[in-house]
């Protein structure tokens, strides 16, 4: 049986609850939607090993193990510890601070910015995981 009211009227229910109910749950279902930034232990740059100088990252391979066709290598920098910071295209790397070879375990990420700068556990753009 339908609401009515005394005058034998049909009454209309108020949208007024069901609005801020949809909010609510949709905002209760975006908020489960964030993901927590991925967590990076090494960030590697590209580096001509003749000169030691970063280039683009483009010019190095995908696959981290294999000198790229031009001679480049990647060069990977630990997350964790000190100050660390990457050069900008065209400086040198600081061999002490980092190293050539792969890490065998851990998370890698690509992508610092060309300009160079802090070294953040956060990661800069795409990644690949460091294995074997």
């Amino acid at each position: 049986m339908r609401d009515r009211d005394r005058g034998g009227r049909r009454r209309l229910r108020s949208a007024r609850v069901a609005a801020p109910l949809t909010a609510a749950v949709a905002a209760l279902l975006l908020a489960g939607c964030d993901e927590p930034a991925p967590v990076y232990d090494y960030a590697a740059v590209c580096v001509d090993p003749a000169t030691q100088q970063r280039v683009a990252d483009d010019r190095c391979d995908d696959d981290y193990d294999d000198v790229s066709g031009d001679g480049t290598l990647w060069f990977f920098y630990s997350t964790t510890g000190g100050d660390r910071r990457a050069p900008a295209v065209g400086q040198r790397v600081a061999p002490a601070k980092g190293s050539f070879r792969r890490p065998t375990h851990g998370a890698i990420a690509r992508g610092v910015p060309a300009a160079g700068g802090p070294i953040l556990r956060g990661g800069f753009g795409t990644h690949s995981g460091a294995g074997s």
